[in-house]
């Protein structure tokens, strides 16, 4: 689950550090990034709902297997 989240959050973050229209609108922090803890946790929260889909259609397939 770890490294789930680790690769979707890298893949989020690569995407939008390289958004040119975030570039333009957003102001870069000192640090060199463009996203904040609330968009990282809005983030969290798309991983966390693909997950909670993933596996509501993993027990309904076991469920029909039986």
């Amino acid at each position: 689950m770890v490294e789930g989240l680790a690769e979707f959050l890298f893949k989020k973050i690569v995407d939008y550090q390289n958004d040119k229209t975030v570039k333009r609108k957003r102001p870069m922090l000192m640090c060199g990034i463009y996203f904040s803890s609330r968009i990282l946790n809005e983030w969290i929260g798309e991983f966390n709902a693909e997950m909670a889909k993933q596996d509501k259609e993993n027990s309904r397939d076991k469920d029909q297997s039986r």
